[in-house]
């Protein structure tokens, strides 16, 4: 968890301390990440191979920040925090807790983090949602391979990457 927060430090953005401090003071070292990466720490291991993969694929044509920002706080809603519920459906939820925090997103950033879950509409033209949903789909599918049989979802979507 501390490499997500120092991650995060190097960010200058007005609003990232709160930010910070939503991570500390949540369960999202611990927390699960719904159907994968189902056991406890789990957020925190998704998040970082987000991350990764984004980093390694993305960073030529996304800026750094945004990359650290999309992959680091994407599912930021599945950490649990008292006093902190935000009606919605995940992804959505993220954003009001940024808002919350004082943490303003670009509008790319906003639109992946929102969109991340959709496997249609023109990803091609929104490289940052474009990047998110593949390292998204990356680590979700590595999990699953790891644990389950693998879907046809994920086969089409292990062939998508590879053509594009």
């Amino acid at each position: 968890m501390q490499r997500i927060i120092d991650l995060l430090k190097t960010v200058d953005r007005p609003g990232v301390d709160s930010v910070v401090k939503y991570i500390q003071d949540s369960n999202f070292a611990t927390a699960r990440c719904g159907r994968h990466h189902t056991y406890k720490g789990g957020l925190v291991d998704h998040s970082l191979e987000v991350y990764e993969f984004m980093k390694h694929k993305y960073s030529d044509r996304l800026p750094d920040e945004s990359i650290i920002i999309c992959s680091l706080l994407h599912d930021l809603d599945k950490a649990k925090l008292r006093g902190w519920y935000f009606s919605g459906h995940h992804p959505a939820r993220v954003i009001p807790i940024l808002k919350r925090c004082g943490f303003e997103l670009t509008a790319d950033e906003a639109f992946a983090i929102r969109n991340h879950h959709r496997k249609s509409g023109d990803i091609l033209s929104h490289p940052h949602r474009r990047a998110l949903t593949d390292a998204d789909t990356y680590s979700t599918g590595k999990w699953r391979k790891a644990h389950c049989e693998p879907t046809l979802q994920d086969l089409l979507l292990e062939l998508f990457r590879k053509i594009f």
